[in-house]
């Protein structure tokens, strides 16, 4: 199967707050395959980015894509999934989701 790219993002106003998600799943082509959105509950804005990135990869796993192109503007939540983290980050269990999704390709 084809690459597939996603964009996500994340949204609060203010930290923190009731929050949420979204994000569009599209193929190599530019051409739209699914969207998504989600609750957060109260949390952060960090938070949200990382559930949008993790909700997406997981449903672009799912629909059979094992090459995902992730685009997000927090480069906060990228960072802390490219470089890693230590057990004691408050959003390790969330981060190590995310590695666990990006091992399986």
């Amino acid at each position: 199967m084809d690459n597939e790219d996603m964009n996500t993002d994340g949204t609060s106003i203010g930290n923190p707050v009731n929050a949420g998600f979204g994000g569009i799943n599209g193929d190599q082509h530019g051409n739209w395959i699914t969207g998504y959105s989600g609750s957060c509950g109260y949390t952060t804005s960090l938070n949200a980015e990382l559930l949008a990135i993790y909700f997406g990869m997981n449903l672009a796993w799912n629909l059979g894509y094992k090459t995902i192109v992730c685009e997000s503007d927090s480069k906060v939540a990228l960072d802390l999934i490219m470089k890693g983290i230590n057990s004691t980050h408050p959003y390790a269990p969330l981060i190590q989701k995310i590695e666990a999704l990006r091992r399986q390709a």
